[in-house]
């Protein structure tokens, strides 16, 4: 299921022609993904799925990128990438991934340009996804559900 949504958002993506999208391939085997405080936590089986699908994938929704299992990791010793958290944590004080531990949230994709970010709530086995972009949230059960969305409007 995950893998076909993949696909169809890839698909959806090159048709609309909007962001040129960059894919990088797979490199996963068997790893975490990192929290905001360096917790790590099993990839999920939708989250595997998308994982083997590709590693990075530059523009996935719209400008905003999806982050590779390594990046996640590495992600908050980026100071743009460390700025924009701070910002989205002081200036959104009612936002989701603000009024959780930070070590059940992840920073799952990012577009540094339009300030907009995607990030994982370890809160269920599949986690929860939630997608800032401008001055809105959404909020997903988990990833199936979030890409259905996007492949859909």
């Amino acid at each position: 299921m995950i893998n076909g949504l993949l696909e169809k958002l890839q698909k959806k993506n090159e048709e609309e022609g909007l962001f040129e999208q960059q894919i990088s391939p797979s490199i996963f085997s068997s790893q975490t993904i990192s929290s905001l405080t360096d917790k790590e936590y099993m990839v999920s089986p939708m989250l595997e799925v998308r994982f083997k699908f590709a590693d990075s994938w530059k523009h996935a929704i719209q400008e905003t990128s999806f982050l590779g299992i390594g990046e996640i990791k590495t992600s908050l010793s980026n100071k743009e990438i460390k700025a924009q958290i701070e910002r989205r944590f002081q200036n959104y004080t009612q936002a989701l991934v603000v009024n959780v531990d930070k070590s059940i949230v992840s920073l799952f994709g990012i577009d540094l340009v339009d300030d907009s970010e995607i990030y994982l709530v370890w809160n269920k086995p599949e986690p929860q996804v939630v997608f800032y972009t401008g001055y809105s949230e959404l909020i997903y059960e988990n990833l199936q559900k979030f890409l259905e969305e996007w492949v859909n409007l």
